[in-house]
């Protein structure tokens, strides 16, 4: 049941579908219920179940919009991340001008090829295969990087090394922080419990409306539908309409082939 439940949230189409066809049955029963019951539930009775559809109305528009704000904080952190893993990457490249050679050409050679990497990373969206060989080709790129400091540290053990190996530290450390970011994800509670609240919110809303109302009924279903999809969209950030830019690493890409300064001759 979690497989189909993870799918629906990755791909916007199939979701806003499985969201407002229930939605719109609920309604339609609720529509259904009242005609039948029409000769049976007086005003008093409708009265009560308008009062309990505003509270439940309310109720679900505080969970949509604390749900919009942890999709929004998780997107503008992963964005963020984004950023910091592109200037740490840039950070890395310049100072290592200045470590010795063999690790000065190498060092330049591997940032270029775990950019490369970086962004392979995002392109694979929800394709775990392709998920898998991207996060599997940046740890064997970090580890060689790290062996190249280890080496330029034992070669030439000086403070400007040691900033060059603090810089591939923040590095590595960012890469772990944006893995956990994209991983980290808003509760399948939460969708569950949103959605049973929608779809008891749709079927009151068509019970204790007059029949002449039902067509303007049946916008609640796809408006509500319509917001869950968009906070699904937010909060997985790697498929959909809304997906975090890359721009930043791009930039980074195009100056990694530019070549590094010589550093001063003693």
């Amino acid at each position: 049941m979690v497989a189909p439940l993870l799918y629906l949230l990755d791909h916007t189409v199939p979701l806003f579908l499985a969201l407002v066809v229930p939605l719109l049955l609920a309604t339609g029963l609720g529509i259904r219920w009242s005609l039948w019951l029409r000769e049976k539930v007086d005003q008093e009775t409708r009265s009560g179940l308008s009062t309990i559809h505003g509270a439940i109305l309310g109720l679900l528009g505080l969970m949509l919009g604390f749900t919009f704000a942890m999709a929004l904080s998780r997107y503008d952190l992963r964005r963020q991340l984004v950023v910091e893993e592109a200037n740490a990457i840039g950070t890395t490249w310049l100072r290592s001008a200045l470590v010795p050679q063999p690790a000065r050409d190498s060092t330049g050679k591997l940032l270029q090829a775990y950019v490369d990497a970086r962004l392979e990373f995002y392109a694979a969206g929800v394709n775990q295969n392709r998920l898998r060989a991207a996060m599997e080709k940046s740890v064997q790129l970090q580890m060689s990087l790290w062996r190249g400091a280890i080496s330029a540290a034992r070669n030439q053990p000086t403070p400007i090394t040691a900033l060059f190996i603090q810089s591939l530290n923040e590095m590595i450390d960012l890469d772990a922080k944006r893995i956990e970011a994209l991983e980290n994800r808003i509760p399948l509670a939460v969708w569950l419990v949103l959605t049973m609240i929608s779809l008891i919110a749709s079927l009151i809303a068509g019970s204790i409306y007059p029949q002449r109302m039902s067509a303007m009924v049946l916008l609640l279903p796809i408006v509500l539908a319509a917001v869950m999809t968009l906070i699904a969209d937010l909060d997985s950030s790697r498929s959909g309409l809304i997906l975090i830019s890359q721009r930043s690493m791009l930039r980074l890409q195009a100056e990694l082939k530019e070549p590094l300064p010589a550093p001063l001759a003693p």
